[in-house]
């Protein structure tokens, strides 16, 4: 069963590079993605710079551009990338579709970053308060989906798992700090990017993308959790 994973953001491209290629077992043959980068505003005048991946079919066809004002519908995903010796798990949107926006289209859209997940409590949710005072929890949260993976001919049904930062803020990071590993929750909220510095022999600027979570509920329905790394995002 297919936890909900809803993305529908909009924001102006900044940039469109060539990411990795994935062999489709199911064509035999090898397809390249790209990582487009959508500046999306924030109710504040920052931004967040979305990181969207996208198959370069999918590109070609909407026949977009660095500069277009786009639409996006796709879901938030994981993957593993690095090797033996770095290892990191890079969060992005994939895209499942681009619409070009007129100037008016893309102003008349009030809520340019809305993001819907359910998914299961997979780690220890963490309290802390930042410097400014703000008290935050993080919640690592899976979300399961179910796809197809061929063997020769034959395809069987596999379920893949995507592990997601969330970090929830205030009287919901209070409520948020109370929860269970195994829990399954559905949130709202926005996808975010921060930057944060890795203190060493040189100051390291990085980025951090999560979800800020806005609300959650509890849900009534099950879910167990494998957290092998076969079921670990890879598209």
């Amino acid at each position: 069963m297919n936890q909900i994973n809803e993305v529908d953001i909009a924001g102006v491209i900044e940039a469109i590079e060539e990411a990795y290629t994935h062999h489709n077992q199911k064509t035999s043959k090898d397809e390249t993605f790209y990582t487009i980068t959508l500046a999306v505003p924030r109710f504040s005048e920052n931004y967040d710079w979305v990181p969207i991946v996208t198959t370069e079919k999918l590109l070609r066809n909407a026949k977009i551009k660095v500069g277009d004002k786009v639409g996006v519908l796709g879901s938030a995903r994981s993957r593993n990338s690095g090797n033996e010796q770095v290892h990191h798990v890079d969060v992005y949107v994939y895209a499942d579709d681009f619409v070009i926006l007129s100037d008016k289209e893309y102003d008349d859209i009030s809520n340019k970053n809305l993001v819907r997940i359910e998914g299961v409590v997979c780690k220890q949710p963490n309290m802390r308060t930042v410097a400014s005072g703000r008290v935050i929890t993080d919640l690592l949260i899976a979300n399961n989906r179910q796809c197809h993976r061929y063997f020769g001919n034959k395809s069987k049904i596999i379920r893949k798992s995507s592990y997601l930062p969330c970090i929830t803020w205030s009287a919901t990071a209070k409520a948020a700090s109370h929860l269970r590993v195994g829990q399954t929750i559905s949130i709202e909220g926005r996808f975010q990017s921060r930057k944060f510095y890795r203190h060493g022999d040189v100051l390291d600027e990085h980025t951090a993308y999560e979800i800020s979570v806005l609300d959650y509920e509890l849900s009534d329905n099950k879910e167990e959790i494998d957290s092998t790394k076969e079921n670990a995002e890879v598209i």
